[in-house]
């Protein structure tokens, strides 16, 4: 797993990003850090045990990496292309995704807690596992996806598909479903709870 390190700037507790001795924010280029990690990435086509929380990312083009052991917390994906991306165990938590397309990715025992997505499109990916409890999910596609024993617990969830998905154990207790779709899936094997707002 990463390592944790603390940034060196005095009076800042947030972690040190991958290879550097400060947070994202105290970086002296932060835009060039994450050009850097986005040329790792299409080199080598994997990352294992980084830090990354904060970074932001943009128009990046990450298909098929291999994500291992990262930590992206409050990180923030725009436009970006994870698809037939292979991630497992990596912290997503109050990350941000904007219109970014993941189609095909495998995905696993990952964290999504708190994290805010708009206009995402996950079609066709298996997301084992997972835990996306507190999150917020806006106009956001997980049609055709294996979503097994994942989490959404406490979620608020809008304008959003889950359409021929595998739900098994997949548990939605304590979450707001406005204009959701489950046409198709195993809803019936997933877990609600009474006090839900009713899907539309």
């Amino acid at each position: 797993m990463y390592e944790i390190r603390t940034c060196t700037v005095e009076g800042c507790e947030r972690p040190a990003v991958y290879e550097e001795q400060s947070c994202y924010r105290h970086l002296a280029d932060p835009p060039a850090f994450s050009r850097r990690i986005a040329a790792i990435l299409a080199d080598s086509g994997t990352l294992s045990d980084a830090d990354l929380s904060g970074a932001v990312f943009e128009d990046a083009n990450f298909t098929e990496v291999s994500l291992q052991g990262c930590r992206f917390s409050g990180a923030s994906f725009h436009r970006c292309i994870l698809s037939k991306s292979d991630v497992e165990l990596c912290f997503f938590d109050d990350a941000v995704f904007t219109d970014c397309t993941v189609h095909d990715a495998r995905i696993r025992k990952s964290v999504f807690g708190a994290a805010r997505l708009a206009g995402c499109d996950y079609t066709g990916s298996d997301i084992i596992q997972c835990s996306w409890n507190g999150s917020s999910c806006s106009w956001v596609t997980f049609d055709d996806t294996d979503i097994l024993h994942s989490r959404f617990i406490g979620a608020e969830i809008t304008d959003t598909t889950f359409r021929n998905c595998n739900l098994k154990a997949v548990d939605f207790r304590r979450s707001t479903r406005v204009r959701v779709s489950f046409k198709y899936s195993n809803d019936e094997d997933a877990t609600f709870s009474p006090e839900d707002v009713p899907w539309h």
